[in-house]
């Protein structure tokens, strides 16, 4: 399932990579893309990065419906074409600018919405010295002065939307358990909140109770709710794991698989 975490997982793993030397736009995004090293002025490579994490993704389909493409302009008509294009930013967003210019000359992907006039994205070819053609990708905080709109790639869970009352109540739960927004959407802010839970390490925490609840309602027979995770509630995640794990162990550990699972963010 290609969610917006899917995504910006990706697009993370690159923060910090730039081109070399300086200036030269030879960098490893422009490399696959034209299956050669390139260098020069001609080369930008905003988009190229973009293009680059939806493929390695698994997600080509996504970015301009598989086709290549480096031209800002091109990628923002696409959207427009397929009437994917909004004035007001998602996470997951493409988001693209105009730097002093006549036309869109930049391109990045909205991981935070932080206010209504404020992102956070991770962008290729940017610096804090140069908007648009500063070498490395890196996360930029941005304002909206300079963004001329948003395309949304069809991600699977709006293609495919689940109605599931009983997963949008546990998002919650989680969410006031830990502290967190209750949109009943699952984030990368949620999961990070997330702790382990086991027979042995926060086995009577509040989330216990949550997570029998939730377990119970998707076939996963915890027993009584009563806020113990004892030997039926391993049982019951080693059920879940199941699913999913060759090696189910009945932990639910901070932060990883388990806990992405039953998020819906793996």
């Amino acid at each position: 399932m290609i969610t917006p975490n899917t995504i910006i997982d990706e697009a993370t793993k690159y923060i910090g990579v730039f081109e070399s030397p300086p200036n030269s736009n030879n960098v490893i995004f422009n490399t696959e893309y034209y299956g050669k090293p390139v260098s020069g002025s001609n080369y930008p490579w905003c988009a190229v990065f973009i293009w680059y994490v939806f493929k390695h993704a698994g997600a080509s389909k996504l970015f301009c419906d598989g086709q290549k493409s480096a031209y800002t302009p091109t990628i923002a008509n696409y959207y427009k074409k397929i009437k994917r294009w909004f004035s007001t930013p998602k996470v997951g967003d493409l988001v693209f600018f105009s730097f002093n210019a006549s036309r869109i000359n930049h391109i990045g992907l909205v991981v935070e919405v932080i206010s209504p006039t404020k992102i956070r994205t991770i962008e290729g070819n940017t610096s804090t010295g140069n908007d648009r053609n500063g070498g490395t990708v890196m996360y930029r905080d941005r304002s909206t002065k300079n963004i001329v709109g948003y395309g949304r790639p069809m991600y699977d869970e709006e293609a495919s939307p689940v109605d599931d009352t009983n997963y949008i109540t546990f998002v919650k739960e989680c969410q006031r358990v830990f502290k967190v927004d209750m949109s009943g959407i699952a984030d990368r802010k949620l999961l990070n909140a997330t702790i382990t839970v086991s027979e042995k390490t926060n086995n009577t925490h509040p989330i216990v109770r949550v997570l029998q609840t939730y377990l119970n309602s998707i076939g996963c027979d915890c027993g009584k709710v009563d806020g113990d995770a004892g030997p039926k509630f391993t049982r019951a995640v080693k059920q879940y794991q199941s699913q999913f794990s060759r090696k189910p162990d009945g932990i639910i550990d901070a932060k990883q698989t388990t806990w992405q699972k039953l998020l819906r963010l793996a």
